[in-house]
């Protein structure tokens, strides 16, 4: 009789046993699902905004090599229509800037658009007064020592999209 009670009691000893693991396994699976669910949902918000970054900066590359480009050749050509076109890459800067804005600041980036709008300054305020000028000269003078900036403005753009990129894959 004994042997029955004990026998019976090791059952459901080992009917118990074998439930708490499965229920452990059950919540740790569940835990492990509802996590791997939010790491998914932080991941994809960090890949969007990424994204949106990475395709405004890319702009920002794109429109000050135009700029770069226009300001050159006014300054070869003396030709108004590069003025045009500066001028309207300018308003392409200012509307993704605005864009910008809607994200947190970042250092890197507004020193970008600070190097930039003083590069456009720069180029608008020095150089494009003097080059239909009798001194022509001195409008590619000007212009050649404002080049270092540019550059930096157009390098810069670059590193941050080569750093977004790597950040979304």
């Amino acid at each position: 009789n004994m042997y029955k009670i004990w026998k019976f009691s090791l059952v459901k000893q080992l009917l118990f046993v074998f439930s708490l693991v499965v229920a452990i396994i059950i919540v740790s699976y569940s835990y492990m699902f509802m996590m791997n669910k939010q790491m998914e949902k932080e991941a994809d918000v960090l890949a969007t905004t990424e994204l949106e970054l990475l395709l405004i900066n890319e702009e920002m590359y794109r429109i000050f090599s135009q700029l770069y480009m226009a300001s050159s050749s006014y300054v070869i050509t003396a030709n108004e229509q590069y003025v045009a076109q500066f001028t309207s890459s300018i308003a392409a800067v200012d509307a993704q800037i605005e864009q910008l804005n809607a994200f947190e600041a970042n250092e890197e980036r507004d020193a970008l658009i600070r190097t930039g709008s003083e590069w456009i300054a720069s180029v608008q305020q020095n150089v494009f007064p003097i080059v239909n000028s009798e001194n022509r000269e001195a409008a590619v003078s000007s212009y050649e020592l404002l080049k270092p900036q540019i550059e930096e403005v157009l390098e810069g753009y670059y590193a941050l999209n080569e750093m977004r990129a790597s950040n979304i894959s």
